[in-house]
């Protein structure tokens, strides 16, 4: 009991919810829960292969350092598309930041960017693509080019302010 103990019992439940939080938290971590999947790759990586990889979402950066951190050795290019204002560099990659929850100009770069690297991939790359949560807005790019910034935000504003599931708004 907590009498016993000499610990209230209110202080007790806090340490219990902090630890759960704390390990939580660990097992979120993208570089924790990216590792089962990139072992497949680390083979790979140790013969020398490349890697043309697009991160894009709340979790680009995070996603991205685990790939350069667990996959030692292979060639390393591609797109990381995180939310805006992180511009930092992130070499080899680009980063071009884009807008969240409604799309911005750098959505539309980050869009238009990934489709020509898309274009570029050789015989020799394995392609990885790295989503995560927030990324339909991050990484836009309109089938019609005649449709504008301007109304492909209207669009998301009009999805996400009348309560639209997420995969209407993706």
């Amino acid at each position: 009991t907590a009498a016993a103990s000499g610990e209230p019992r209110g202080a007790r439940v806090k340490d219990l919810l902090r630890q759960v939080f704390a390990q939580t938290l660990a097992e979120l971590d993208a570089g924790v829960a990216m590792a089962p999947v990139l072992a497949d790759y680390r083979v790979r990586a140790m013969q020398g292969a490349a890697f043309l990889v697009f991160a894009y979402g709340k979790a680009a950066r995070a996603m991205t350092m685990a790939v350069v951190s667990q996959i030692h050795g292979a060639r390393l290019r591609g797109l990381v598309v995180p939310p805006e204002p992180d511009a930092a560099p992130l070499p080899p990659f680009e980063v071009i930041p884009g807008g969240h929850p409604i799309p911005s100009a750098g959505s539309l770069r980050a869009g238009e960017r990934a489709l020509q690297l898309a274009h570029t991939v050789t015989a020799d790359e394995t392609v990885l693509f790295l989503a995560s949560g927030g990324g339909s807005a991050m990484l836009e790019s309109p089938i019609d080019p005649a449709i504008t910034l301007h109304e492909t935000q209207s669009l998301y504003r009009a999805l996400v302010s009348c309560g639209a599931p997420i995969l209407d708004v993706n």
